[in-house]
This record gives C-alpha cells, sequence and structure tokens, in this order.
C-alpha cells in the first residue's frame, strides 16, 4: 500500500513539474551577427520581453568597419578607425521584411571622450560588456545628435511572435571584419500557447484525480 501511495507522489511531481516547465521562459539564444552581411541575421522570437547584451561565448568579439585600428590614444581607446560593438535590431513593423529604415540602432559608448572605437576586438568587447549605450532610432542613427543616453540592459517587447533582424549598419559592407554576438535573454513568458493551456489542464487534472481517489478510497474500504 506504502509503495503505491509512493508511485502515486512521485507521478504528482512530475506532473507538476512538466507543467512548470511548459509555462517557464526559455533560455537565452546566442546571435551572431557577421560584420560582412549587409543581411544580417533573422531570428523568429516568440511574444515577450528580452534584453539583449554581449555575449562573451559567441563566433565574434566585436567587428571594424574598415578591418584594422589607428589613432588610438595610450588607453586604447578613442580610435580613428577600430573596432565597435555597435549593432541595429529592425523589427520590420511586424511585416518580416527588414528595410533597415525602422527599428534602433544602439551603439556609441554613453561616457564623454569615448568614441565607440577601441584599438583591439577584445578590448571593445570588454567595454561593451560594462559601459551603458547610446539609442537612436533608424534611420536617423547617422546623425550623432539623434541619440539619447540610456543605461542598463538593451530591451524590446513583441506584442506576437514574429521575426528580428540584427545587424551592423554600415556601409559599404566589403571592407569590414568581425561581427557582434549578442545574448537575447526572454525576461517576460509570453500568453502559453493552445498546447501549453493543455497541458497546464491535463496536469492539474492529474492532481485534482489524485487527491479525489485519496479521499473515496478509505469510504470504499470502510464499507
Amino acid at each position: 500500500m506504502k509503495s503505491i501511495w509512493l508511485t502515486k507522489k512521485v507521478t504528482l511531481a512530475l506532473t507538476i513539474a512538466a507543467t512548470l516547465a511548459a509555462i517557464s521562459p526559455a533560455s537565452a539564444i546566442i546571435v551572431n551577427v557577421d560584420a560582412t552581411n549587409p543581411n544580417g541575421t533573422i531570428v523568429q522570437l516568440a511574444a515577450g520581453t528580452y534584453t539583449v547584451s554581449y555575449a562573451t561565448t559567441g563566433a565574434y568579439q566585436a567587428w571594424s568597419p574598415w578591418g584594422f585600428s589607428s589613432g588610438c590614444d595610450g588607453s586604447g581607446m578613442n580610435c580613428q578607425s577600430g573596432f565597435t560593438n555597435a549593432f541595429a535590431i529592425d523589427f520590420g513593423l511586424g511585416s518580416g521584411v527588414f528595410n533597415h529604415a525602422d527599428g534602433f540602432q544602439y551603439g556609441f559608448v554613453a561616457v564623454p571622450g569615448n568614441n565607440g572605437l577601441y584599438d583591439t576586438a577584445a578590448n571593445a568587447l570588454a567595454a561593451y560588456s560594462t559601459l551603458p549605450l547610446s539609442y537612436a532610432p533608424l534611420p536617423q542613427a547617422y546623425d550623432q545628435n539623434a541619440y539619447a543616453l540610456v543605461g542598463g540592459p538593451v530591451s524590446f517587447t513583441l506584442a506576437a511572435p514574429q521575426s528580428v533582424n540584427f545587424f551592423v549598419l554600415d556601409y559599404p559592407y566589403n571592407d569590414n571584419s568581425g561581427g557582434v554576438s549578442l545574448n537575447v535573454t526572454p525576461v517576460t513568458s509570453a500568453v502559453p500557447e493552445p498546447s501549453t493551456w493543455a497541458m497546464m489542464i491535463l496536469g492539474f487534472s492529474g492532481v485534482g484525480f489524485m487527491v479525489y481517489r485519496r479521499k473515496v478510497k478509505p469510504a470504499l474500504m470502510a464499507a
């Protein structure tokens, strides 16, 4: 009798765990953006809120619009040409068509006296991972006056599942080198899909059934 009830407890625990797993947000994904590709990287995302940060384990550390660095100060920054981690996000207005004319460009480290260009890709990644960024809407991103200082992680919210385009904004692309790797992390779960609701209902039904059996079985035995 004891072993049967233990089996029921294990089954109940597994049912609850499966239900909770179904409604929990997905883990972060790494988006690798090749700076030589004008089309960027397109990712299909579920509805919800996401944060974006730099990935230290991605394919890229930083990218250069010139392919080299020069004119840097003694700290290896404020270069005339160098490495950056600026990136852009195009939401395509939910259409899935990306013309790089809407969305936001993130870049230009928001610290006075820092133009966001570094002597090496490693130094650029280290700086961009710890300092706040500026952002501007596209296509005004070419005008530095369009940038507003913001602190904390980059975030965005999708009202429905859609594709999102991550890219670097630079023309031409054929003289670029490197790229940028990003962690795209969901911070809120979306409204559960129909399949998720079905699993939740099944899980809670299983819980209710086990509680019911536990209550009625002693009554039947007493009879």
